[in-house]
């Protein structure tokens, strides 16, 4: 349970406070141990100079009681909300929202996501909600020796993401994630001057491979699906969709 009497981490703390106590909680988490928060609206601010709240680096597993109910929130939005470096994490029954949408831009500059992922194999993220994020999940991987490999993502509803799920920034590959059950709906600028870029699934300047999206609604995106390769360097193979609707 996060509300451990030495740091806990409350719906009525603060956003710093709640920052500083989970990373002491994370910090002090024995290795596969279990994390629990019960419902309530929990506010995170930057952790720091670093550009996220909670960094997760370390075997452990996150769970809510509802996605709807159980929201983890960035009081602002020039930071990553969850940000995961380990290995066999496993997340389930979380909501990742921010208090306000992430202003558009064309180039996604400042578009910081809900929960991204920068270096993680064999984790599964399940029964997840996003709301207001630049990017709901992003996955980024920023220097040669880090791949996302082999991540499962179950039963995930997002609803004013300006791009639902992004690959970028990869330079080894980002092979064999899997995307089941899911669904976004775009933002409310879709369909107005900017919102060009903005996408359900975006794929750019990555190596990617073996993604696999079965069971997947993308509604009220200008771009449903975008995937683009600059040049040779840069190159998506097997990417695979089954029962997916785009509107």
């Amino acid at each position: 349970n996060v509300q451990t009497q030495s740091t806990p981490v409350l719906p009525s703390n603060s956003g710093a406070t709640n920052t500083e106590n989970l990373k002491t909680i994370i910090s002090n988490a024995a290795e596969g141990s279990t994390l629990f928060f019960p419902n309530g609206k929990y506010d995170f601010a930057k952790d720091g100079t670093n550009d996220w709240a909670i960094n997760i680096n370390k075997t452990i597993n996150i769970l809510g009681e509802n996605r709807v109910k159980t929201v983890l929130n960035a009081t602002a939005n020039n930071y990553d909300l969850v940000r995961v470096t380990a290995n066999n994490v496993h997340i389930s029954k979380i909501g990742f929202s921010r208090s306000s949408l992430i202003a558009y831009s064309a180039s996604h500059s400042g578009y910081f996501a809900g929960l991204c992922l920068r270096g993680t194999e064999l984790s599964s993220f399940c029964e997840l909600g996003f709301e207001n994020n630049g990017i709901a999940i992003h996955i980024n991987n920023p220097s040669t020796n880090i791949q996302n490999f082999s991540n499962s993502f179950f039963m995930i509803i997002g609803k004013e993401n300006r791009i639902g799920i992004k690959y970028t920034n990869t330079t080894t590959h980002q092979t064999d994630n899997r995307f089941r059950e899911i669904i976004f709906l775009g933002d409310s600028s879709y369909s107005t001057t900017g919102g060009n870029y903005n996408a359900g699934i975006y794929i750019e300047a990555a190596h990617v491979g073996d993604v696999f999206v079965t069971g997947c609604i993308i509604l009220v995106y200008r771009r449903g699906v975008h995937i683009k390769c600059t040049n040779m360097s840069n190159y998506c193979y097997n990417i695979w969709f089954q029962d997916v609707w785009i509107d």
